[in-house]
């Protein structure tokens, strides 16, 4: 069972991928 605060680091880090777009940027390493 996950923590919410794994969940929530999941969810910023795709919520971080949709803003940038394509998550494959350099800026984004």
């Amino acid at each position: 069972m996950k923590s919410k605060r794994t969940e929530k680091k999941e969810e910023d880090f795709l919520s971080i991928l949709l803003v940038c777009g394509d998550p494959t940027l350099d800026g984004w390493r």
